[in-house]
This record gives structure tokens, sequence and C-alpha cells, in this order.
């Protein structure tokens, strides 16, 4: 009886100890911090109109923007919201109180600088080393030393943190005119400078500490991965994603695409053949580590630790397998477990020891989906099919003489084209996307029980045709991306400032196709497509004869 009473004492102690002052104290400073990422993330991430990036600086561009906005606004007697200017007011506030924040005025400041500024400097690499936007005609240079500028400005004081991050998103969504792109490649890693810019502003009052950032940071970062294992796990019925979809045929659709492109077709079907003993064990890793970054981020710093260098692995994986590199997320998951393990293992034991910030942490990750808080992705998940569509660019000479295009020549807009689903150029029929995925369950239990390839290429003949509802948005905006390209790459021999590319960032997919490659031999006088489709059948990879889909004309 007085081991139960001891039992009883313990746990009533235990649980008067999660409701301690501190804890509520915690989680009210990580509550507050959210609200103020509710207000200020759209800020930082809303989008920039084509005509600012079409302007010598998009830096002057933005406040044109914003003098021009906010006039017109006053004139109205309506509210708006600036596009950058909206960064002065809540720097004002310290300056006007005369308070130089320091990272030293923080806990652990000069660890917990190390590791965030490695996030901002990453991010400030891949935003001012990119290849000289051909579309534009511009080199945007000053908007470049900027960027540079407040990074270097930032390791002195946090306060430069907004602005380098706000410039950050704004120079990588440069890529993005004309043709939108998802922006999955950067959106986690900048979410955790927007939530860090966000904190450093809350740091007026000095309560706010590193801790707090780490449990918000951890939530939004827990988010992608949660989310996207709940959309594996909920697709179809009975956990068809699980049961049914086979890894391995993503290695051969980014075979296809030119991924280990100097393999044979015989050594890569063997490869594939040995991958595929793994489908299972493969998808069960990422359903594990993506479900269960719920709550491991949370429990302890171990398993916070653990959990990060899981995810750092399930993206090499993606990256041998495909050729798709998550570098950006590889990048922030080591230095997060770097600095737990390192200067920040008090910070984070901190975050850990109550059991209701911990339940905290997991229910905004939970409720993660409704995009109020946290901006996760969400549907991330299709079926690998056994079969993919190549769509090559070639180009004519003023010669005569046929180049291929490597995708990644369109860099900075590289994605969208190494990505490969241009078949909204043409009037042919598909019945897979990107990357040979698809959203079916049946067109993919259809290829794979397939009795031959004539009866897989009678099911594409039966696929939806291409020249249906946003592509034919895509098709003009796609014309008119590669009739200004070559038409400004005519008109300067060769890409400007060429040498940029030498301290440039990854590309996002990796790509090493072989042929007569286009390296500005002579002038561009008309653009081809031609399609290849490549299907994975019993063991072998067969390769039906190229088709020219696609011509253009590029004007003088």
């Amino acid at each position: 009886a007085s081991a139960g009473l001891g039992l009883g004492a313990r746990l009533r102690a235990l649980i008067a100890r999660q409701f301690e002052r501190e804890a509520i104290y915690y989680v009210l400073h990580a509550a507050a911090l959210l609200a103020l990422v509710v207000l200020f993330r759209p800020m930082f991430t809303s989008a920039v109109p084509a005509s600012v990036y079409q302007q010598p600086s998009v830096v002057w561009g933005l406040i044109d923007f914003d003098i021009n906005l906010l006039t017109k606004a006053a004139q109205a007697r309506r509210p708006a919201v600036p596009l950058f200017l909206f960064l002065l007011l809540p720097t004002a506030v310290f300056l006007v109180a005369r308070r130089d924040l320091r990272w030293t005025d923080w806990e652990h400041g000069k660890s917990f600088r190390n590791a965030v500024m490695a996030i901002v400097i990453m991010l400030a690499w891949a935003g001012s080393t990119f290849d000289y936007n051909l579309y534009l005609d511009r080199l945007h240079g000053i908007d470049r030393l900027l960027l540079i500028a407040f990074t270097v400005l930032a390791w002195r004081t946090p306060l430069a943190v907004p602005f380098a991050t706000r410039l950050a998103i704004v120079m990588l969504k440069e890529s993005y005119v004309p043709i939108p792109q998802d922006d999955f490649d950067f959106r986690p890693a900048a979410e955790l400078m927007v939530i860090l810019s966000v904190f450093t502003w809350a740091s007026f009052k000095r309560s706010f500490k590193p801790k707090h950032y780490l449990l918000v940071a951890l939530g939004a970062w827990a988010s992608y991965y949660y989310l996207a294992g709940v959309a594996k796990w909920d697709y179809g019925r009975g956990v068809t994603w699980f049961y049914d979809n086979h890894v391995s045929n993503f290695a051969v659709s980014a075979f296809g695409r030119g991924w280990l492109d100097f393999l044979r077709d015989d050594v890569m079907a063997r490869i594939v053949g040995v991958v595929s003993w793994f489908d299972k064990p493969m998808a069960a890793y990422t359903l594990v580590v993506e479900l269960a970054a719920l709550a491991a981020f949370f429990l302890h710093p171990k398993l916070t630790k653990l959990w990060l260098l899981l995810c750092l692995t399930l993206h090499l994986g993606i990256f041998l397998l495909t050729g798709v590199f998550f570098w950006k997320w590889m990048f922030v998951n080591g230095a997060l477990a770097l600095w737990i393990h390192r200067g920040g293992a008090a910070v984070a034991s901190e975050m850990t020891r109550y059991w209701l910030v911990a339940a905290f942490g997991i229910a905004t990750v939970y409720y993660s989906a409704n995009h109020i808080w946290y901006f996760p992705q969400r549907g991330v998940v299709w079926f690998d099919s056994s079969i993919v569509d190549d769509f090559e660019i070639h180009v004519v000479g003023k010669s005569g003489k046929r180049y291929m295009i490597d995708p990644n020549f369109f860099a900075p807009s590289d994605m969208h084209w190494a990505q490969g689903a241009l078949c909204y150029f043409t009037k042919e029929r598909v019945v897979s996307g990107i990357y040979g995925t698809t959203g079916s369950r049946g067109i993919m239990l259809q290829l794979e029980k397939a009795s031959s390839p004539a009866e897989a290429e009678k099911l594409v003949r039966r696929g939806r045709r291409c020249t249906t509802g946003r592509n034919v948005t895509y098709k003009k905006r796609g014309e008119m991306f590669l009739k200004t390209f070559f038409r400004n790459l005519n008109r300067h021999g060769k890409r400007p400032y060429r040498w940029i590319s030498w301290l440039g960032r990854p590309h996002h997919l990796q790509l090493q196709p072989l042929g007569r490659m286009y390296d500005f031999q002579e002038p561009v006088e008309k653009v081809e497509i031609w399609r290849e489709m490549i299907f994975h059948y019993d063991g072998k990879i067969h390769r039906w004869p190229r088709k020219l889909v696609y011509t253009l004309d590029i004007p003088k």
C-alpha cells in the first residue's frame, strides 16, 4: 500500500511539474511566435509582379512598386501591404528604442548564430549565384550584391536577417517568370528563416529565447515530412501506396530523363532489378520517417538528432536512386543535427524537458494541414508507373546542324524544363506525368500487368490529350520563353557572365544526357521537341522510336 501511495505521489508530482510556470510560459511564448508568423509570413512570401523582375534592379523595382502602392492606397483611403518596405517598420522600433540587437543577447547566442546563419548563407548562395537570366536578359548584379551584404550584416546583428530572408526568396523566385513552378525545392528552408525573422522582431521583448524558436522551427520542419507521410498512408484504400507502388520505377524514369545516362540500358535494367527487391523496405522506411516526424522531433534531444539524420538519409537515397537532389533539405537537416549535437544541446534539452511543451509542438504539426501557422505541402504522393515520356529539346543551328539541349541549360529556369512535362506543346496522348508519375492506381496496375510493350502502347493511345485545361496557357508561356531565350542568346552569342555558374548552387534535378550538346556553337534558328516513350517491361528497358512532335522558329 505504501508503495502504491509512493507511486501515486510521484505521478501527481510529475503531472504538476508539467504545468509549472516555466512550462506554461514556454507554450505561451511559442503560441505568440506562431501568431506573429501567421501575421508576417504572407508578407515574406508574397508574389512579386513580373514587371519588377524586368527592371534593371529588383530591389529598386520593389521599392518603386511599394511607393506607388502606398500612394494609391492613401488616396483611395484603403489598406495596403508593401512587398519589401514592410521590413522597415519592425526594424524602426528597435532603432527608435536605441536597441542594437546582437546574437549574444540570447542564451547560447554564438552557437545559435552558427546554426541559423548556416541556413541563411545557404539560401543567400542559392539566391545570388544563379546563372545569368537569358529570358529576362538581366544580371540583377546589384540585387545579388545586396543579398550578400544583408547576409554579411546578419552575422553581426539578427536585425538584418529579415532583409536577407525576404530578398533571398524574391531572388529565388526570379526563375518562375514566365512559367510558375512549385517552390518545394527551397520552401521549408525559407520558412525556417521567416520564423527566425519574426523571432528576431519578437525579441524586442527580452523573454523570447532560442528554445522558443527551436520549438516552432522544428514544428514547421516536421510538418513537411508528416503531411507527406499522411498523404501516402491515406492514398487509395488500405495503404495502397505501400502495397502497390514500386519505387524502383522512379529510377527507370529518372534514367530515361538523363540520370546516369552513361549506363547502357541492360546495365541499368539489372541495377533496377536489384533495387526492386527493396521496394517494400524503402516504402516502409519512408512512411516511418515521415509519419513519426509528428512526435520524434520533440521528445528527446537524441531522438531529435536521430530523426534529422534519418531525414537526411532519406533524401540521400532519393538522390542516389533518381538524381532528384534535395540538397537544401539535406543541408538543413545536417546543420540542425550538428547544432543539437554540440552548441545547441542545452537548448534542445530545455525544449524537451516538459511534456506540455512537447504536446504543444506535436499539436501544431498534427493540425498543420490547415495552412494557418505552417505551410507544408499537401498531397505529396503519387504512383511510380513503369512508363515515362521523355520529351527532349533539340535546336537547329544556322548551318542546319541539330544539337541536343541539356534541360539545365535553361538555368535559372531549369527545374521546369528538367522535369520534362512538355506534352503541352503537342497533341499527343499520355498516361503519366513528370518522371512517369501518375495519380491513377488503375493506370499504374494496367501498365504493370501489360503482356507486351504493344499492349502498353495501346493504353497510351487511350490516354489523356495534352491540349486541355491549363496546358493551353502553359504552351503560350513556353513558346514565349523559348523565343525570348534563344533570341537573346543569339544576340549575345554566348551566356553573359558564364563564370557565375562555377559558383552557383547545384541543380535540383541532376541530368547527364548524352549526344551532340549545344554549347553556343552557332546561332539557333529552330527549336524541336522530340518524344521518346520508355517502358520498363519484363526486367528490360524498352524504347519506342523517337518522334518529332513540335517545332518552333526563333525570330531574328
